[in-house]
């Protein structure tokens, strides 16, 4: 059974009506376009915030009296899987039958290509109000909405990245009964249009009435369809913010395994759900997963005999190639068909594994309790990486031969990823940050990576590279070319993300979350279910 981070049970709700009554008072800079109208969350008795309804995911505090709301966030990356609009905002009221003030962006993806607008919304000026000022994905917003007394508010809006600023002042008399951060799926006449997928969205910095979200007594509620599943919902609160998820309730086109905490057993995922292969792993090592030509999942461990064993549609095929105690295979499959398996041996030298040549010693010493990494080139062979007895990042295959002279930190594993004709490494440097070396070239990227722990790289299909790794604070963070982004997503202590490219530029990681629950995050959609995972051990994702 597929959950969501959310871990509410979703219901559907109905659409509730916008009432008015506001008088509005605009400064020139405004441009007055229409564009989508901005919706009321449903009130359920007393200030009860309904876990779920048709268009919000974020948090709302009401049961009280409210001044002022804030709320910093990157301004998310859009993608138009859908013609409808996403807002991103803060606003007082809204919550039940009441007036509205609300400022913030929309994405509208009506012509088939995201455009981004600030705006600004009242009852009385619904649909909302553009202002006629440039934004841009990973622009940094501030949005406030302060109550001035009188009946009197300013509404303002600042891209501090395009250097602008936008204050709205308006006359209204409203309750101020509720305060909200919000991502919603905007309506059009009447009708709450389709949500595009976005970015994962941090809001930081929240305050209503100068205190956090969680002093407020904010309550999260979740955008679900006519089905009850989410398409967007809100993160636990984390400091001063929480994130907001795409959902799309579409999975992923990925295919993933793991070790189950329940007797170490292979398990699967695939969309809907995970699958127990009945066949076990050696406890404290994981398998690695690769998508073939042929549509089919290939997948290598170590067994509890201490073999190389691969696993494929049901298929168990035993190797008898004794792999090192605690050690971790990685494989890789070529687009025009095959694949070939990177191990460390019971000697302690790095082998490989092919169908068609069997385990071949390629005699290159690995250090104790560490796992290669393993990409197909998009020239053909393979490309692979390890930390040898030495310490050092090595490069062994058909990209090059390489002693890189690059300290890692001991008993970490790196990554490799094919990046256009050539590849890329992603390691954790002796000094506990995040490196890169590869056909561009050597970069310290200066991020803190958890002790133990190593990244995964993979390139995109629109070229560049994505990574993913655990922080030193122990949580899942994504960098490159797609996103650069602290989900806020909390990892068990001593695993690694795995990550996969996706169509149109996107990815997917898999990940073993804090609670040890088996997790699929990305920009095709986020999967938590209720598999564990067998302590200190890490997913593999493939698509």
């Amino acid at each position: 059974m597929r959950h969501f981070f959310s871990r509410r049970m979703p219901r559907f709700l109905g659409m509730a009506l916008l009432a008015t009554g506001l008088t509005v008072a605009v400064m020139p800079a405004a441009a007055q376009a229409t564009v989508p109208q901005l919706h009321q969350a449903p009130a359920t008795g007393g200030c009860s915030v309904d876990p779920s309804n048709s268009y919000w995911a974020g948090y709302v505090a009401c049961g009280s009296s409210y001044a002022s709301v804030s709320a910093t966030w990157t301004q998310p990356q859009v993608s138009c899987t859908s013609n409808g609009t996403v807002g991103f905002w803060v606003g007082l009221d809204g919550h039940g039958e009441t007036p509205i003030e609300q400022t913030g962006i929309n994405v509208s993806c009506a012509t088939g290509t995201p455009q981004y607008t600030g705006f600004w919304e009242s009852s009385a000026t619904s649909p909302a109000i553009n202002y006629n000022e440039p934004v841009y994905p990973g622009d940094t917003i501030v949005a406030n909405v302060l109550y001035q007394g009188n009946d009197t508010y300013s509404l303002q809006l600042t891209d501090s990245t395009r250097d602008w600023v936008e204050i709205t002042p308006l006359d209204s008399v409203a309750p101020n009964s509720s305060a909200e951060v919000i991502a919603e799926a905007t309506t059009e006449n009447g009708v709450v249009t389709p949500l595009p997928n976005f970015t994962a969205i941090q809001f930081r910095q929240v305050t209503i009435d100068d205190v956090s979200l969680s002093s407020a007594l904010a309550q999260p509620t979740s955008l679900v369809n006519g089905n009850g599943q989410d398409l967007a919902y809100p993160a636990d609160l984390t400091g001063n913010g929480f994130t907001d998820f795409y959902a799309g309730w579409v999975g992923s086109s990925v295919g993933a395994a793991f070790a189950a905490s329940n007797g170490d057993n292979l398990y699967t995922y695939a969309s809907p759900g995970v699958a127990n292969m009945n066949d076990p792993i050696l406890g404290g090592t994981s398998p690695a997963i690769a998508l073939l030509s042929n549509g089919t999942y290939e997948i290598a461990y170590q067994s509890t005999s201490n073999y190389l064993t691969l696993f494929n549609s049901g298929t168990t095929s035993h190797t008898y190639l004794p792999m090192k105690p605690g050690t971790s295979p990685a494989i890789a499959a070529q687009a025009g068909g095959g694949y070939q398996v990177a191990y460390q041996s019971s000697t302690g030298s790095m082998w490989t594994y092919t169908p068609s040549s069997g385990g071949v010693n390629q005699s290159q010493g690995m250090l104790a309790g560490t796992s290669p990494a393993i990409t197909a080139l998009s020239g053909g062979g393979y490309e692979m990486a390890f930390q040898a007895n030495t310490g050092i990042l090595i490069l062994y295959g058909s990209g090059g031969d390489l002693n890189t002279g690059l300290g890692m930190k001991s008993g970490t594993s790196p990554s490799i990823g094919a990046v256009g004709s050539g590849f890329e490494t992603a390691f954790q440097a002796n000094t506990g940050v995040l490196w890169t070396f590869g056909t561009n070239g050597t970069d310290d990227l200066g991020l803190g990576m958890a002790s133990g722990t190593g990244p995964a790289i993979t390139g995109l299909t629109t070229g560049g590279y994505e990574m993913a790794f655990q922080t030193n604070t122990g949580v899942l963070e994504v960098y490159g070319q797609a996103a650069d982004l602290n989900t806020g997503v909390g990892m068990a202590a001593g695993t690694s993300p795995s990550i996969a490219a996706q169509a149109g530029g996107g990815y997917e990681t898999a990940i073993a979350e804090n609670t040890g629950q088996f997790t699929v995050y990305g920009t095709a959609g986020n999967v938590q279910t209720d598999s564990l995972l067998e302590s200190g051990t890490s997913p593999s994702i493939a698509g």
